[in-house]
């Protein structure tokens, strides 16, 4: 297995397990932040891990789009394009959520910067279930349809 057939893989995993545990995080800093009366600059945690998250979705989106090639030799092409299509969802997702976040960190109204807030945690809430979803069309691939026996030829 070289480099390129196993890193989609590996690429995947921070931001499916990040967006799983974003919505605990983002809540806790805008209660914390928006209600309890912690120093706003701690929301920059949430900012932080929503770009993280995105940025890993980009990745993971790419290296996927490296191999799918490979993939269509031996997979029927309606899985693939499904977990394609979830996948872009998600990324289109995570972009969102990392520009909420950020304009909830700059907004100057507080009642306004609370909303931005519940609004992230909402969000991420959905980001959350589209990386579910992904990943679970993208275990269909590996477990039902058997993706890893077919690597792309480089």
């Amino acid at each position: 297995m070289d480099l390129m057939s196993s890193f989609h893989a590996f690429a995947v995993h921070l931001p499916m397990g990040l967006s799983i545990f974003a919505p605990l995080l983002f809540g806790m800093l805008a209660w914390l932040v928006g209600w309890r009366g912690v120093d706003a600059r701690a929301w920059w945690i949430a900012v932080l891990v929503a770009w993280v998250v995105m940025g890993g979705a980009f990745v993971a989106s790419s290296s996927g789009e490296e191999e799918r090639e490979g993939l269509r030799q031996g997979i029927a092409a309606a899985p693939l394009d499904a977990h394609e299509s979830a996948a872009d969802r998600f990324t289109l997702a995570t972009c969102a959520l990392a520009l909420l976040t950020l304009v909830a960190q700059v907004m100057r109204d507080q009642r306004r910067r609370r909303l931005l807030y519940v609004a992230s945690v909402i969000l991420a809430f959905a980001v959350a279930a589209a990386a579910l979803r992904t990943g679970q069309l993208g275990g269909a691939l590996v477990y039902e349809h058997g993706a890893t026996s077919f690597r792309p030829t480089h």
